[in-house]
This record gives C-alpha cells, structure tokens and sequence, in this order.
C-alpha cells in the first residue's frame, strides 16, 4: 500500500512540476510570401509591406488625404482569423487592422475599396 501512494504521490508532484515548467507558446503564423511588396487602392490608400528578419514591418501607409492618417515602419504581428489573415501593430496604441485574403488587402477603417499588389514594385 504504502509503494502505491508514494508511487501516486510521486506522479502528482512530477505532472505539477512539468505543467509548471511549461511556458505559453504562440502559435507561429505562416505569412503567405505574396503579401510583401506594394499594394494600392483605387480610392488612393497605399501600403507598403516588407519582411524583416521574422518580423513583418508595415513600411508605409497612407490614405488618399495624406492629412487624414499615414503610418512608417510599424511592426506587425499576424495572426489568423478564420481563413483570413490578419495584422495589427505591436504597439497597442496604434489603432490600424489589416486582412489579407485571396490576393486583396482590406485596412478597416481607413480604406472604402481593397487593396490590389502592384507588381513593379
């Protein structure tokens, strides 16, 4: 009786100590290649993105008013949502979403149409 208990007793302690030990992880998104480059929409908005090292950097953004909103190299982190992919800057007080989906961009509140790749960029 007593090598059941300390062999139970013995188990409890070494799941504690390894769920203990465990540190969150986040998943890591795959970011879809095609995104880098320029991208420009036909009420003015364009956008900018680069690749850095593991970081995806929002190179420049701007609107057709460039006095309403425009943005330089901001980090980006990706996450998904649904079968979107979707981007937000590491800094919390900056207020800018974008998606990426089937090969057009969407910036929520700043552009009325999406964004389309140019490719000589």
């Amino acid at each position: 009786m007593a090598k059941y208990f300390r062999f139970i007793l013995v188990m409890v302690f070494s799941l504690l100590t390894v769920a203990c030990e465990q540190k969150k992880v986040e998943k890591k998104i795959e970011v879809n290649p095609e995104i880098m480059g320029m991208w420009k929409s036909d009420d003015g908005c364009q956008l900018i993105l680069e690749k850095n090292g593991n970081d995806i950097m929002l190179v420049k953004f701007s609107t057709a008013n460039a006095s309403d909103v425009g943005y330089t190299n901001l980090q980006l982190k990706a996450y998904k949502e649904s079968i979107m992919t979707k981007f937000k800057p590491v800094e919390n007080s900056i207020h800018l979403n974008i998606s990426f989906l089937e090969g057009v961009i969407m910036v929520e509140q700043y552009c009325k149409q999406p964004l389309h790749k140019v490719d000589n960029y």
